[in-house]
This record gives structure tokens, sequence and C-alpha cells, in this order.
């Protein structure tokens, strides 16, 4: 049975696309934070226009108001397996996500840390030309992350969990998803 997983990494990683596989070949749900600042944000919500404010200056939006919209974003199915894509990004984050898991009696989540220098990621974002991808911003929110991910890490990588595995995220996208499938213990789909 598939499992829920985190996907860890700085922006341009690889995380949606990976994500993407996951959900096609194996039905999983997706809750992708960038997502849902930019569909907050673009709705005019209250929470999306606080969350606008920090994204602007290519900070990180705070805690509080991120585990809120990952709470209202959980599918009704609790069967069907979800990835956390982005999130957790502090321990706050991770502890208040793991709370919600267990008083909602899933089980806690794989946790899939996807490698990648700032060079090759900022590469991938300019491509890609989202409205938030200014290489400006994509260096700041690419240190932002880096300042948080031996925290974040150190909170799943330790010594008696072993849900943690790293990733080399700049290999081609096959290779990724071959490592990313045997990390998670899933057979490839035919």
């Amino acid at each position: 049975m598939a499992t829920n997983v985190i996907f860890l990494g700085a922006p341009g990683a690889g995380k949606g696309t990976q994500a993407q596989i996951l959900r096609e070949k194996y039905g999983y749900y997706q809750i992708s934070t960038g997502d849902l600042l930019r569909e907050n944000i673009k709705r005019g919500t209250p929470t999306g226009k606080v969350a606008e404010s920090f994204m602007k200056r290519g900070e990180l939006v705070p805690d509080e108001v991120i585990v809120a919209m990952v709470r209202d974003a959980l599918p009704a199915d609790r069967a069907r397996p979800v990835i956390f894509d982005g999130f957790p990004r502090t321990i706050p984050q991770a502890q208040a996500l793991d709370a919600m898991l267990k008083e909602q009696k899933h089980s806690l989540p794989r946790v899939v840390s996807f490698c990648i220098a700032l060079r090759e990621a900022e590469e991938r974002m300019l491509v890609r030309g989202r409205e938030d991808d200014a290489a400006e911003t994509i260096k700041r929110r690419f240190e932002v992350f880096q300042e948080h991910k031996r925290e974040i890490e150190g909170y799943y990588d330790n010594p008696s969990s072993e849900r943690f595995v790293e990733i080399d995220a700049s290999q081609p996208v096959e290779v990724v998803t071959r490592q990313l499938l045997r990390a998670l213990e899933l057979r490839a789909a035919s």
C-alpha cells in the first residue's frame, strides 16, 4: 500500500515533477504549499494577502498561515496517500503535521529530500518562466530554504527514524523517479 510522503527540497529541485508522476501512476493526492499560496493569492483571501507580502520579499510565509492552508487542503478520502510538497519547512510545521496526521489516524509519512545546487535550480526555474521566478527572488528563496534545511532534515533524519532518504535531484527525471520509487517501495508502473 502506498504511504504518505513529504517532499523536501529547494525551489527548482523537481518536487512538482515527481509529484505529478506519483499522482498519475499511483493515485497520490498532492498538497503543494506553492500551489496553495498562489491559489489563495489569486482568490484574494485574507490568508493569501498576508502570504503575498512575505513572498514578494522572498521570505517564508509564517508557520501558522501555512499550517492552516494545509489542514484545509487535506483530502476527505483518508485512505488516499498524500504528497506534502514543500511542507513542512520548519520544526513547528513538522510537529503540526505529525499531530494532524496522528489526530486523523494516518501513519507518519516517509521523507524524501531532493538535493540540488543553486545554479541548476536557477536554470530550471528561469526556463519555466513563472511570474514569481525572477533571478533575485529565486536566489533569496533558495537561501531561505538552505537556512532551514539542516534543522528540518535533522528533525526527520535521526537514529530512531527510518523515514528519511536523500536523492540527488540534479540527475535526469527518470533516474530520480527510479530512486524515489525504491525509497517509497513502489513498483514501477508498466
